[in-house]
């Protein structure tokens, strides 16, 4: 790999030095890849988000989304005709709804390369590349059907992008970048524009090149804003054409309430100190957040002074979205994904600098070695941090095989940092993700009737494939479950937060049954219970007419019977 920063020493690189170099992206292709096919589909937002775009392709409704044939408008349609798009090319399977955030994963990579050869870095772009690629929370992300994948690679292609059309100049990049900026409004909704202002605008006053009036007419090009409407605008009229009560749900509630902590239904975490995505960050971006900070300690992290604008823009990339997450009142713990190209951008430019000391990472390894090793270990659950039970069941994975491979691997790159190494070293710490996504997949195959509702699925279609199903109280305990089925599902007395929008509409009241009006029902159904609700199901007057048919996982497999 190149040992120097400048475009001018990439151009003296062989083909084979260059080939070397670009096989860095072979383990993020890996990492995201492997496993993919061998568990099912899980719970809550990947059965979510597949039903929905497997019902947009069974109607052909591709203006308001639905979810168990409900309206459904947390968020625009983008990951919902992409994954529509997939089920058309490779059939309505798990496999095929992974290919979107697995795709854009990889466009949010290439990038990053893409961007440091534009810059005249192109050494910092493929270490950012591989950084980001290798990182814990952009892989696991980068596997569920969701769109945050999505968001995060649209976002930040369309940042990187704008900054090398605005410091050449170029119209077409501008073009480029506002169509990724539209399309990633398709994706998440309107905080897309505040945070990609919020980036770009300080850039004015930094410039020594420029001046402010100068980058923000560029900024504010009236050609790129065209195309950005072409694409934005017309799907936010035929919704609102469409459905008279999308204004208010779409624009105030998802995206003013939601920030303000008002949003309902209240079904998310709501408050929080300034502080808490940092320990989410650092377990989103291991192993290298490790690095980073003992590079901020011992200093190595600081403003290139040859490029100060590429740096502050690097950290702003970073820092704006952690900051507006950070002020919010709604917190996930995966909000902060999008700052993870940004903060690789800032490690991989003092990796860069430092290419030929690499003996002073020797301690970084060492340590590193050692945490990973207790990080490894800690796999209790009631040790794991509050929320971050949700990318992982931290409880199931075995801590020895994990903790031996992260041991070594941090031994082994602090030995190539000795032996001056560096390009092996930094890719020995790149794969210390791997015995984790083993025993991640590993784990998931053993444990998946209690993640997914697949073999629950499979059952009914085979033994009572003519037989109505329900479910009670929760969808989305149990929301892989219409799309295994291939069907909605009505759910009795419920309570779930993701249909509730829908059940205010009334346009559906057959699928909210009340158990008082079930208990007069002259026809046979099956109930799905999920383990959580058997003391409610109990007390509910459906009870006495229930008969226990099968226990798969975490739920439990009813017959009515009148």
């Amino acid at each position: 790999m190149a040992t120097s920063m400048t475009i001018e020493s990439w151009e003296d690189q062989s083909f084979a030095q260059r080939a070397i170099s670009y096989a860095v992206f072979l383990l993020p292709i890996i990492y995201l890849f492997f496993g993919i096919d061998q568990y099912a589909l899980l719970n809550e937002n990947e059965g979510r988000y597949a039903e929905i775009a497997r019902e947009m392709l069974a109607s052909g409704n591709f203006i308001i989304p639905h979810l168990n044939g409900l309206p459904y408008l947390e968020k625009p349609p983008l990951l919902y005709y992409l994954t529509t798009l997939s089920f058309s090319l490779f059939g309505v399977n798990d496999i095929a709804a992974r290919l979107v955030p697995i795709s854009a994963s990889l466009l949010a990579v290439g990038t990053l390369a893409w961007f440091g050869r534009a810059v005249g870095r192109p050494l910092a772009g493929l270490i950012a590349a591989f950084v980001l690629g290798s990182s814990l929370g952009f892989v696991l992300l980068g596997n569920v059907q969701m769109t945050d994948s999505l968001y995060n690679a649209l976002w930040s292609s369309a940042l990187l992008v704008a900054y090398v059309g605005l410091t050449r100049p170029s119209s077409k990049l501008m073009a480029i970048s506002y169509a990724l900026l539209a399309l990633a409004v398709l994706a998440k909704g309107l905080v897309t524009l505040v945070l990609f202002y919020m980036v770009l605008f300080p850039l004015a006053w930094l410039s020594r090149d420029v001046t402010p009036s100068q980058w923000l007419k560029r900024l504010f090009a009236p050609w790129p804003i065209v195309v950005f409407a072409v694409i934005a605008v017309p799907w936010h009229i035929a919704a609102a054409l469409s459905l008279k009560e999308f204004s208010w749900f779409y624009f105030i509630n998802e995206h003013v309430y939601r920030f303000t902590g008002q949003r309902m239904p209240k079904d998310y975490y709501a408050g929080g100190t300034p502080l808490f995505y940092v320990p989410r960050l650092i377990f989103l971006f291991f192993p290298w957040s490790i690095i980073m900070l003992i590079a901020l300690i011992k200093r190595q992290i600081t403003i290139d002074q040859t490029d100060r604008r590429l740096t502050w823009f690097a950290w702003l990339l970073a820092g704006i979205p952690t900051a507006f997450f950070a002020i919010s009142s709604s917190k996930a713990d995966y909000y902060v994904m999008v700052a993870l190209p940004g903060i690789a951008l800032v490690l991989a430019q003092s990796l860069a600098r430092n290419w030929q000391r690499s003996q002073t990472f020797i301690l970084s390894s060492i340590i590193l070695c050692v945490f990973g090793a207790a990080f490894g270990a800690w796999q209790s659950w009631i040790f794991a941090p509050e929320g971050l039970s949700s990318f992982m069941p931290w409880q199931l994975l075995p801590s020895s095989p994990v903790a031996l491979a992260w041991s070594v691997l941090g031994g082994a790159a602090a030995l190539l940092f000795w032996l001056k190494r560096p390009l092996f070293a930094w890719l020995a710490i790149g794969l210390m993700f791997l015995p984790l996504k083993i025993t991640l997949v590993d784990a998931l195959q053993a444990k998946e009737p209690h993640v997914s509702a697949q073999n629950l699925a499979g059952y009914i279609k085979r033994h009572h494939s003519t037989v109505p199903v329900m479910l009670y109280r929760d969808y989305e305990l149990l929301s892989s479950l219409p799309f295994h089925l291939e069907q909605t599902i009505p759910v009795v007395d419920s309570v779930s937060p993701d249909l509730w929008f829908g059940q205010q509409l009334g346009t559906v009241p057959s699928q909210f049954p009340l158990s008082t009006d079930l208990i007069q029902s002259n026809r046979g159904f099956l109930l799905v219970v999920p383990d959580r609700r058997l003391q409610e199901m109990a007390a509910s007057p459906l009870a006495p007419k229930l008969s226990l048919v099968t226990q798969i996982g975490d739920a439990r497999l009813y017959r009515f019977t009148p």
